[in-house]
C-alpha cells in the first residue's frame, strides 16, 4: 500500500527544472532530483565553465544553483538569475552560492537571497529543527542530518522578506522562502550531494531529496487572471485505488491538492496563494500535491492508498486564479 505521501512521490508535476552547479557532484543532484518523480525533465550545465543566459533559463520552470568550486561569472550569473525571478521564474539558492563561493551581481545585491551569508564552515554533525511543517517546501519532510561533515554557511541570515521554514539545531538558518518578487525563491543552507556519493555528506535517510524537489516545485509558477475554480472527483474505495480528477481549471496551469483532517476554514499560508480560503480545518490544512494540469485544465491521479488518509477531507486550489473548488472526501 501506498502512503499519501507516496502520492506526491509519484505524481508528474509536468515541468523542467534546471541544475546549475559549478561542483564535482553533480550526478547524485541530478539523480536524487529524477528519482522523486516530480519533474518532466531534470536537466544540468556546469555554471563553473559556462553562464546560461536568461533566454537558456526561461526553458526552465525553476533553477537550483549551488557551488564548490567558483561559478564562471559570478556577477554576470547572479544578474541574469534576477532578469529570470523578474520573469517569475523560480531559483533555488543552496551552498556554497550563498556563502563562501557566492553569486553575486544583482541576484545577490538586490534582494533576492533569502539566506545571506559569506563564510562557510563543516565537521559538526547538525540536525533540523523544522519552524513550520505546514509550508509547501518541508512537506512530507521529517528532518536532515547535515552528516559529519554538515557543510553549511556560518553566518546565515535569513533575508527581511524570507519566511524562516527550518533552522539548524545550533539555531543558524537551514531552509527560507520568499515570494516578493515576480518569480518565487528559496534559500537551502546545506550542500545539495548526499551520503550516496560521499559518506560525510548530509545522510541519505533523511530528507534532503525532498527538500531540494519541494522547494524547486514551490519556486514554480505565479498567478494569473483566470478566476474559475476547478472540480474535484474523487471515487474509488480507500484502503485502495482511489481516483482523483481535477476538472476545469487553468489550461495549462497548475492545481495544489490540500487535505484536513477535517472540514473547516483554514488559510493557505505561504506562496502565490498565501491568504486564499479554503473549507478545510486549519490545525490540518496540509499541502499533498502541486499538479501541472492538460491543455484543458485536467489531471488524473490514480493512486493506491493505505488506511492513514481514508476519511480525509480533500479540495484542490487552482495556483493561477488561487481560488478553492468543490469540498471532497477520500472514500
Amino acid at each position: 500500500m501506498l502512503s499519501i505521501l507516496s502520492l506526491i512521490a509519484t505524481a508528474s508535476a509536468g515541468s523542467n527544472v534546471l541544475v546549475c552547479y559549478s561542483s564535482g557532484y553533480e550526478s547524485d543532484v541530478y539523480t536524487k532530483l529524477h528519482d522523486t518523480k516530480m519533474f518532466t525533465n531534470v536537466a544540468e550545465t556546469n555554471c563553473g565553465s559556462t553562464t546560461p543566459t536568461v533566454a537558456d533559463l526561461l526553458v526552465h520552470d525553476a533553477v537550483l544553483v549551488y557551488s564548490d568550486s567558483g561559478f564562471s561569472n559570478p556577477s554576470g550569473l547572479g544578474n541574469n538569475l534576477a532578469d529570470y525571478v523578474d520573469s517569475a521564474g523560480g531559483v533555488v539558492e543552496a551552498v556554497f552560492a550563498n556563502g563562501s563561493v557566492p553569486l553575486s551581481g544583482r541576484f545577490e545585491s538586490g534582494g533576492y537571497e533569502p539566506i545571506t551569508g559569506s563564510l562557510q564552515s563543516s565537521g559538526t554533525v547538525l540536525t533540523s529543527v523544522i519552524l513550520d511543517p505546514g509550508h509547501d517546501v518541508m512537506n512530507g519532510v521529517v528532518g536532515l542530518n547535515g552528516g559529519t561533515s554538515s557543510y553549511i554557511t556560518s553566518n546565515a541570515l535569513f533575508s527581511a522578506t524570507a519566511a524562516p521554514l527550518a533552522n539548524w539545531n545550533t539555531g543558524l538558518p537551514l531552509v527560507g522562502a520568499d515570494d516578493s518578487h515576480a518569480g518565487r525563491t528559496v534559500g537551502l543552507n546545506f550542500y545539495p550531494p548526499s551520503s550516496t556519493i560521499r559518506s560525510d555528506f548530509w545522510k541519505t535517510a533523511t530528507d534532503g531529496e525532498w527538500i531540494l524537489a519541494n522547494a524547486l516545485d514551490w519556486a514554480i509558477g505565479a498567478p494569473s487572471a483566470f478566476t474559475a475554480p476547478a472540480t474535484l472527483n474523487v471515487s474509488g474505495v480507500c484502503p485502495g485505488a482511489v481516483t482523483i480528477e481535477i476538472i476545469g481549471g487553468t489550461p495549462d496551469g497548475t492545481a495544489s491538492i490540500y487535505t484536513g483532517a477535517t472540514s473547516g476554514s483554514g488559510t493557505v499560508k505561504y506562496g502565490v496563494c498565501g491568504g486564499s480560503a479554503t473549507d478545510l480545518d486549519a490545525g490540518t490544512l496540509r499541502l499533498r500535491k502541486s499538479i501541472q494540469l492538460d491543455a484543458s485544465g485536467y489531471a488524473i491521479l490514480v493512486p493506491t492508498l493505505g488506511a492513514a488518509p481514508c476519511g480525509m477531507s480533500i479540495q484542490v486550489v487552482d495556483r493561477e486564479s488561487c481560488t478553492a473548488g468543490n469540498l471532497a472526501v477520500i472514500p
